[in-house]
């Protein structure tokens, strides 16, 4: 049996995972502004970082990569053409869908060109039809903080001064 839906993706590799099927179909409805479409030139597939070795190890980029600034500012300058944002700077880091890939992309100062790299962790399904680079949330969104008992006990612990 193949679950291949029009312009989602191809989910049979998910047939017999029947949640995890679902979270996946979820995804491909979550609330994402379209921005920019990316070539598959402009895509580089890069390895997860691991820290560890054998049963220590752990995955220490999971769902996270990195966007050139090229490419940030045109998905910035789309967002702001359509009325998405009224923000003043690129921002920093966007969570986002492309594809069948999820996560979140930080800018790398160091990348050319229009580039946005993959990793296999964000990489949930096999949907290469789908080009458009959803976004879901930015840095540039400023959002209240509030210091809480632990977050107050931690700065006390690390010596930072009150003042």
């Amino acid at each position: 049996m193949t679950y291949i839906g029009l312009s989602q993706g191809d989910f049979s590799k998910l047939a017999y995972e029947p949640a995890r099927l679902a979270a996946r179909w979820s995804q491909a409805f979550s609330t994402t502004y379209p921005s920019v479409t990316i070539e598959e030139g402009e895509v580089r597939y890069i390895e997860d970082r691991v820290y560890g070795e054998g049963e220590n190890q752990s995955l220490f980029t999971d769902g996270c990569s990195t966007i050139s600034p090229s490419l940030a500012k045109d998905i910035w300058r789309h967002l702001i053409k359509h009325r998405r944002g009224q923000f003043r700077v690129v921002p920093s880091l966007f969570q986002f869908r492309f594809g069948g890939a999820k996560g979140v992309v930080i800018q790398d100062p160091t990348l050319s060109g229009r580039t946005l790299c993959l990793r296999p962790s964000q990489i949930k399904f096999d949907a290469p039809e789908v080009r458009t680079f959803d976004v879901q949330a930015m840095s540039s969104n400023p959002r209240p903080m509030y210091l809480n008992r632990p977050l107050i006990l931690l700065l006390e612990h690390l010596g930072t001064n009150g003042d």
